[in-house]
């Protein structure tokens, strides 16, 4: 009896052990990279200062558009790259938690996949702010 309740408590306790483990490896990798081919698409914005919408095009263009809640519409076009983790659109419009869409000849952004699968450009990594994938080109 004394050896059944033994192997009970063993097996509880390497499943329990088994999920903590799975949960942690999960947690830890939460994002993956993102593959080239993922990115096309449209992407939105949104902070207390207005929106954004960037195109990516599978031709390697793109377009950006700021909408700033108190001014005027701001639309760029230019070309992007991928490299690695990261996003270079030239010449941009740069956009984060303050600013609204400023004028720049790049901008570099990190990409990530998160475990909800969709494509993330983060403009501002400390605050969680991202361009949020929208749909496919």
């Amino acid at each position: 009896m004394e050896t059944y309740r033994t192997e009970i408590l063993r097996f509880k306790r390497t499943t329990v052990c088994g999920i903590l483990g799975i949960c942690t490896v999960l947690i830890l990798q939460g994002c993956r990279e993102a593959r080239p081919g993922e990115l096309p698409g449209r992407y939105a914005f949104s902070a207390s200062w207005g929106q954004a919408t960037l195109i990516l095009r599978p031709n390697l263009t793109m377009e950006q558009e700021v909408r700033p809640r108190s001014g005027d519409l701001k639309r760029i076009s230019g070309t992007w790259k991928f490299a690695g983790d990261f996003l270079l659109l030239k010449p941009c419009l740069h956009v984060d938690r303050q600013a609204q869409g400023e004028a720049e000849g790049w901008c570099n952004y990190g990409v990530e996949v998160p475990l909800s699968g969709d494509v993330q450009i983060r403009v501002d990594f400390a605050r969680d702010l991202a361009y949020q994938k929208v749909g496919g080109y």
